[in-house]
């Protein structure tokens, strides 16, 4: 999937630039805490492709400037939930809203059923409510953002 600033290639396990960035992230000290174990979270995203045949229900790694540079996906439980990562040496350049913006404009155009995009936020992760934010998604409450179609 392409975007204006990245190329989205859906997560391969067998892809060694894949399995680096997912490394990367579960290694990061606030990664670990805030997304928990990326591996998990990506099998689980596959069983529910598998089980409820939703295009909304993918993992994706991010590449910037031809370096991969994070992870996000889009899962289908209550909400449409993105969930995301940036690889520590790229985090402070505003990458992460960036593609957040990109990936959210993305999903609205090609998934005309999607009325809202929600995020949902550890309470203490400031960096990550500053990223929603500065992407357009709307705080609900401690730990809930939304995006809204336009």
């Amino acid at each position: 999937m392409e975007l204006e600033n990245f190329i989205l290639e859906e997560y391969d396990q067998t892809n060694p630039y894949h399995k680096t960035v997912i490394v990367e992230i579960n290694n990061d000290k606030f990664g670990a805490i805030y997304l928990g174990d990326l591996e998990y979270q990506i099998e689980n995203i596959k069983r529910r492709k598998e089980t409820k045949f939703d295009l909304a229900n993918k993992a994706y790694i991010a590449f910037y400037n031809s370096l991969p540079i994070g992870y996000i996906s889009i899962t289908h439980k209550e909400d449409y939930e993105i969930s995301y990562g940036i690889c520590p040496k790229f985090q402070g350049y505003h990458l992460g809203a960036l593609l957040l913006q990109e990936f959210s404009e993305k999903v609205f155009e090609e998934f005309t059923k999607i009325e809202e995009l929600s995020l949902m936020i550890n309470n203490t992760n400031t960096s990550s409510k500053k990223t929603a934010t500065l992407a357009g998604y709307d705080k609900v409450n401690s730990t809930k953002y939304i995006q809204t179609r336009k």
